[in-house]
């Protein structure tokens, strides 16, 4: 799709539509949407990496009830 095909498409969008896809924050896989992380735990690199993370000195996801990427996009949107 050229760069003109692509304005006209998004000249001819109503706002809703516009609005609900705006701030797409994609990751390296190029998804059309948010990506959903349907997990309930994440690996650490190390006890002392978790033990950093379930501690509260190292920021990031630990399980899915305290922190969820998912959830977290929802929110910032």
């Amino acid at each position: 799709m050229n760069s003109q095909t692509h304005q006209q498409l998004l000249a001819e969008l109503e706002f809703d539509t516009l609005a609900v896809r705006a701030g797409v924050a994609r990751t390296q896989e190029g998804e059309h949407s948010e990506a959903m992380f349907l997990t309930s735990s994440f690996v650490f690199e190390s006890a002392a990496h978790a033990a950093a993370r379930f501690g509260g000195t190292e920021a990031g996801n630990i399980y899915s009830r305290f922190t969820n990427p998912t959830v977290r996009m929802f929110e910032q949107r």
